[in-house]
């Protein structure tokens, strides 16, 4: 998944005041880079 999976939750929840927090590791969804395997070939 990347931020884009969560916009439809960020719709509904930030009205509401809840926080949303969303992100993209380096190489997936809409960021640039190398892709990240959480340690597992780093």
């Amino acid at each position: 998944g990347s931020r884009v999976d969560a916009s439809e939750a960020a719709i509904i929840l930030l009205p509401s005041y809840i926080t949303v927090f969303t992100l993209d590791f380096s190489g997936s969804g809409l960021s640039e880079g190398d892709h990240v395997t959480l340690g597992w070939n780093e």
